[in-house]
């Protein structure tokens, strides 16, 4: 889960901006300070992956969040955003992905040169846009030839042409009027509204530079002249596919990878033709018998087919350009190697006729054997005929008695492979390379551990583990030696983390009477719950009273089968023996949004709620009551809240609750939004509360001073 989200580049946010994350979190600050960019960037983010579109790498250029001319503060700039992926919590041991993106827009509009032209500052705006004197000049001279012909255009009496060849004739000779304009001038040109360009993704770990990749679009595949082809491809398509993704390795890795000599340090092996054996073949399973089977991009991996994937055109390309050596990086990785090795050996220390290599090569031949059979069940195909296979055997045993120099070199050559693809700014798989790494430290590591666990004695009773086991255990999670290859398949798993942000409907205009055909999902969800479901009703009964709200509801159904739902307001007395019921669309707007709320909140599941102002219409009492409700329930199924706010009585409660020992400080994030002084846009302050519930740091402009001057 998202720890950390800054941003960097992006609507208000001129410099890193960090908004800190937790099961709680408050956004507070003055108005139009950015506060609400923050959430609505996760949304935008969503939107991106939530379907695959063709058009747009991110679609951050949405009507709710931004234009691709409003998205970056400096458009002269290329903006970043981190998302934090932290298993640990400590900071330091997080690891952060750092997307790079150029948006394309970043030159300057037609409508802005016109206000430059005019504006006695000219030479300050266009250092603004970092803008030479030689731009400058070609900029002004491409605007007057546009407000020439503009006007041209405007006052002329407009000749239609009689035929098709001359409206060719006519459109060319306008277009070569304006052939001296810059080309992102002219009105015809839309690719600024297109689509914003991911150029780079950056892994930090410890704060430290891990691996950076380019990220490449590969070429659009054109079907026999029958258009572009997206999504499901033909076996033609899947070979062009094949065939670009070859040319961009060979580039990249001439470009990035090769020696003074040019030669390409990385071996990269296309094609590879194996035997099958008529032995292994099954024809039930693999159908007609091949004497070869073709393997692409084998390399250090094994057998992974690009073909396997050729049911859905790869778009993105993630190709490392630059991976670290830093031994501060790396030596928690060797350090926890020494370990296993060691208890490697301690559990074969009664058998005095083994080597230490022989001891670990026990364990590489135990992990390739498995290899070896998944081969000849999947395949047909004898590991020993594959010669990248036993490479890869070499270079681990030869890992498993090096020193830390050598295991640095081993392992970023290992990592220069590590490559990735996607469909959007979220790489969808590993394909290729880092396979050294995976097989120690998570193959054999694992394989090691099963000696200490899951073992049965003779009855068939399962053994408790042993206290080697414990300690290997122990420091696995001490060291967390998997966290680079973990880290990268949580970077596959963010896509199903951004579909779990959700923006409560709690204020939206809903028609709330009866429950008829034109009502919303999330009503019909809310009439049909209570009048269907008496647990349902019951948790909703008891939320509104926790929150000191009394009311009974009811629920009717009429003669066409529609649901009517009201109101009984406990602390009004029976009027001639009857209880007066107030229908649900008479009941006051607070009501009805405080119930849409908590209907958001009793069906959601697993899910970041988004709350846009919830203290609205609502009593001072009622806000602290409800902000103590969702700190009960949002953990019941593993729920977070992401709270937009002005409210000063939820951070009393807050402080409140902290006081009492009945919520901790770490499950609630505060997050204070303001506007920097000098014009560098807006920035967070991050306000920490002690176990006491009192505040750690001063608020920079007082804490709800507003109180105390009107006093």
């Amino acid at each position: 889960m998202l720890s950390n989200l800054s941003l960097k580049n992006i609507k208000s946010f001129n410099e890193d901006a960090t908004l800190k994350i937790a099961p709680i979190t408050l956004i507070y600050g003055p108005n139009s300070a950015g506060k609400s960019s923050l959430w609505k960037f996760f949304l935008a983010l969503r939107d991106s992956v939530k379907t695959i579109s063709h058009n747009n790498f991110i679609n951050l250029a949405s009507s709710d969040f931004a234009n691709i001319k409003t998205l970056s503060f400096d458009r002269s700039k290329e903006s970043t955003f981190t998302f934090n992926f932290s298993t640990n919590s400590q900071k330091d041991k997080s690891t952060i992905f750092s997307f790079n993106f150029v948006n394309p827009s970043s030159k300057v509009t037609t409508h802005e040169i016109e206000d430059i032209v005019n504006d006695p500052g000219i030479l300050k705006k266009f250092e603004k846009y970092g803008l030479s004197e030689k731009d400058r000049d070609d900029l002004l001279t491409g605007m007057k030839k546009i407000f020439d012909e503009q006007i041209r255009i405007k006052n002329r009496v407009r000749k239609e042409p009689k035929t098709v060849a001359e409206a060719e004739q006519m459109a060319k000779e306008e277009q070569e009027k304006l052939k001296d304009v810059p080309e992102f001038l002219r009105e015809d040109n839309v690719e600024h509204i297109n689509n914003l360009k991911i150029k780079e993704l950056e892994i930090i770990q410890e704060n430290r530079s891990f691996i950076t990749f380019k990220i490449v679009e590969l070429p659009k595949i054109d079907n026999e002249g029958k258009g572009i082809l997206f999504g499901r491809t033909s076996k033609i398509a899947g070979v062009e596919q094949e065939k670009n993704i070859r040319d961009v390795l060979i580039q990249h890795y001439k470009e990035n990878f090769s020696g003074e000599s040019g030669i390409v340090n990385v071996k990269l092996d296309f094609d590879v033709r194996v035997k099958t054996s008529k032995d292994l073949h099954n024809e039930f399973r693999d159908g007609e018998f091949r004497k070869t089977r073709v393997f692409d991009m084998v390399g250090p991996n094994g057998p992974l087919e690009l073909k396997q994937h050729s049911s859905k055109l790869i778009k993105y390309l993630f190709l490392p350009t630059k991976i670290s050596k830093d031994p501060k990086i790396w030596k928690k990785y060797f350090d926890f190697l020494q370990f296993l090795k060691e208890e490697m050996i301690n559990i074969h220390k009664n058998k005095k006729d083994k080597s230490k290599k022989e001891i670990f090569k026990s364990y590489v031949n135990e992990h390739f054997a498995r290899r070896a059979m998944w081969l000849e069940d999947n395949f047909g195909v004898n590991s020993e005929s594959i010669p990248q296979i036993h490479d890869t055997y070499e270079k681990i045993l030869k890992v498993m008695e090096s020193d830390l120099n050598e295991f640095i070199e081993i392992m970023s050559e290992d990592f220069e492979t590590f490559m990735m693809y996607g469909y959007t700014f979220i790489p969808n798989q590993r394909f290729y390379g880092g396979l050294i790494f995976r097989v120690l430290f998570d193959e054999i590591s694992e394989q090691f551990l099963d000696s200490f666990i899951g073992n049965f004695d003779e009855t068939g009773e399962l053994q408790p583990i042993t206290d080697e086991g414990k300690k290997y255990i122990k420091k696995i999670e001490d060291t967390n030696p998997t966290s680079i290859v973990e880290q990268l398949r949580n970077l596959f798993k963010f896509r199903d983390d951004l579909s779990k942000f959700k923006k409560s409907n709690f204020n939206s205009p809903f028609q709330m009477g009866t429950l008829g055909s034109g009502t919303s999902t999330m009503t019909r969800f809310l009439h049909s719950g209570i009048h269907e479901n008496p647990e349902y009703k019951k948790k909703i009964i008891s939320f509104l009273e926790k929150i000191d709200l009394p009311f009974e509801i009811s629920s009717k159904s009429d003669d066409s089968g529609n649901i009517r739902l009201s109101f009984e307001n406990k602390k009004i007395l029976k009027i001639n023996n009857e209880i007066k019921e107030i229908p649900l669309e008479q009941s006051g707007n607070a009501l009805k949004s405080i119930l849409l709320l908590l209907a958001d909140i009793s069906r959601a599941e697993g899910s970041v709620i988004i709350l846009e102002e919830p203290e609205n219409k609502l009593h001072p009492k009622i806000q602290g009551n409800l902000i103590e409700l969702l700190a009960d329930v949002i953990k019941e199924k593993g729920n977070s809240i992401i709270i937009e706010t002005h409210s000063e009585h939820f951070l009393l409660r807050i402080q409140k609750l902290i006081r009492e020992n009945k919520l901790n400080p770490d499950d609630v994030a505060i997050n204070y939004v303001y506007l920097d002084e000098n014009g560098d846009g807006s920035k967070i302050d991050h306000m920490q509360l002690d176990k006491k519930g009192l505040f750690i740091n001063t608020w920079r402009h007082g804490f709800f001073n507003e109180r105390l001057n009107e006093i």
